[in-house]
């Protein structure tokens, strides 16, 4: 996480996803609720309103570990 761009990319990265997440209907995101859709939301805000505060190794730990589980989810999500 020295890298400031590769941080600033993964940052990005946890907003779009709240973002999207926050524009899913209630039945969407009931149906698929193997995602805490609350926590990535409030993820996001954290990132983009409170940024010069986030520590790296949070971010870190949430790129290589819910990342990637979030991945799998949404390709079966998009398979369905």
């Amino acid at each position: 996480m020295s890298d400031s761009l590769y941080k600033d990319a993964c940052a990005l990265v946890i907003i779009q996803m709240g973002e999207f997440a926050n524009r899913f209907s209630d039945e969407f995101l009931e149906k698929y609720n193997e995602i805490e859709w609350s926590q990535l939301i409030g993820l996001r805000n954290v990132t983009a309103h409170n940024y010069e505060n986030i520590v790296d190794d949070i971010i870190w730990e949430i790129i290589h570990e819910d990342v990637l589980k979030l991945k799998n989810i949404w390709k079966k999500i998009l398979y369905d």
